[in-house]
């Protein structure tokens, strides 16, 4: 599955802004302080537990400005809003960068 894209709100990231230029799109990834071991088919994979925020690569910071710079960000699991552990507060934001397309 290929990670969610948005294009990218210089406002909201100016360090990361300051990296890149403003037409780049950013890839939302799943992130949360707790995680958990999860067996499927045979094979073991770490996956979010609890609220799961949205987060992109080298924000200090989740979608909604709560502080991560200590939680796991999953990068094989895009931040996705149908999800119901999703946080609401990020899922507005990602939607309104993406001009209210489904994440």
């Amino acid at each position: 599955m290929a990670p969610t894209t948005t294009t990218y709100d210089t406002t909201r990231y100016p360090r990361i802004a300051a990296r890149r230029p403003a037409t780049r799109t950013v890839e939302w990834f799943a992130s949360s302080p707790h995680r958990v071991l999860r067996r499927r088919n045979g094979e073991a994979t770490w996956a979010p537990a609890g609220t799961v925020h949205a987060r992109v690569i080298g924000a200090s910071t989740t979608a909604c400005g709560v502080p991560a710079m200590t939680w796991r960000m999953f990068f094989g699991q895009p931040f996705r809003s149908i999800e119901p552990q999703a946080c609401r507060a990020c899922v507005e934001h990602v939607q309104e960068a993406k001009g209210s397309r489904r994440v």
